[in-house]
């Protein structure tokens, strides 16, 4: 009799401790986060982190596995509440936990997620304790468990690592002192219904009064026409300034000269004479290195000229006195 009832008292407490047991799991996995599967699947928790440009979210489970879950599989997020241990390691260390989903509007909210439901709708508990609704598409990225920075710099936490800051450009652009300028263009027009290009190359030294006044001499070689036999080598001064003090500054760049030309018998030009030019432009430099800069501008060509063929095959004579009115777009180097 003492051994059945002795049995029967050891089989109650067993059963006492199993069900006291199992209410205390029951209690911790109702302050756990949980992760609803589209299959059907709950993995319950501690939330680690989701990074939604890879579409990853870590979850810690109870055996201290630790599982990556990819995004599209997931149907909903459900986060424990604001009094689990997030708060016990916050009160720890003096320093909260929170996450932080940045809206498309350029809006940043801080709180904690209350439940996510993707392509549908996110609860969210604000530091105040407001609980807002959020449609899924107005979310640009959510960063969670973000502890809270000394300085408020939400922007500096991705994923637990500082943000790069982009390098400051310095305006280094030498205002006052000797330059040199490298041109490639092409020279445009249309005759009729008939479209020409030909081709210049410039390069030009000198010095840099100021900002807003430089002055050089320059040398070139250009072609009007498809022919070889329509080639001007121009000898000319040139201005140049610049309209503000910035890393991207618009100039302006005004040029007058005198081409030269030369006879060629294997074109049967026999006399060659250049003439004046004239090249106003402007155009936009921009910041290339520290001690060069690109360039590119837009202007406008005058150009006299005169030559005169004799052709011996037959005894034609072909005299053109010409003023070529040409559309001028060149890229450059500056140093």
């Amino acid at each position: 009799m003492k051994k059945w009832l002795l049995g029967f008292l050891v089989f109650n407490l067993l059963v006492l401790v199993q069900q006291a047991g199992f209410s205390q799991e029951t209690g911790n996995r109702e302050k756990t986060d949980a992760v609803y599967m589209k299959n059907g699947i709950v993995y319950r928790g501690d939330l680690l982190s989701y990074d939604e440009t890879q579409g990853m979210v870590r979850i810690q489970l109870f055996d201290g596995e630790v599982v990556v879950l990819e995004e599209d599989k997931i149907e909903r997020i459900v986060k424990a509440d604001s009094g689990r241990k997030k708060n016990n390691k916050a009160s720890s260390d003096k320093e909260e936990l929170t996450d932080v989903v940045y809206l498309k509007d350029g809006s940043v909210l801080k709180g904690l997620i209350v439940n996510y439901e993707q392509g549908a709708t996110l609860k969210f508990r604000l530091q105040n304790g407001e609980e807002i609704v959020i449609i899924d598409s107005e979310i640009a990225r959510i960063v969670q468990d973000v502890r809270e920075p000394k300085a408020n710099s939400y922007d500096e936490l991705i994923n637990g690592q500082a943000k790069a800051k982009p390098k400051e450009q310095v305006y280094n652009f030498k205002e006052r002192g000797f330059y040199n300028a490298t041109m490639l263009g092409s020279l445009n027009t249309r005759s009729g219904n008939e479209y020409k290009m030909g081709l210049s190359f410039h390069n030009v030294s000198g010095f840099q009064f100021s900002r807003w006044l430089g002055i050089g001499l320059g040398v070139g070689i250009e072609t009007y026409g498809t022919d070889d036999d329509e080639v001007i080598y121009p000898v000319f001064a040139e201005f140049r300034g610049y309209f503000n003090k910035k890393i991207k500054a618009p100039y302006y760049t005004l040029s007058a000269g005198y081409g030269f030309m030369t006879t060629n018998k294997k074109e049967f030009i026999t006399e060659a004479r250049g003439g004046w030019m004239l090249h106003p432009a402007i155009g936009l430099r921009f910041n290339a290195k520290k001690r060069s800069n690109l360039t590119a501008d837009i202007g406008y060509k005058f150009q006299k000229a005169y030559f005169r063929r004799d052709f011996t095959f037959n005894g034609d004579i072909e005299i053109r006195d010409v003023l070529y009115q040409r559309l001028i777009i060149r890229v450059g180097l500056l140093f």
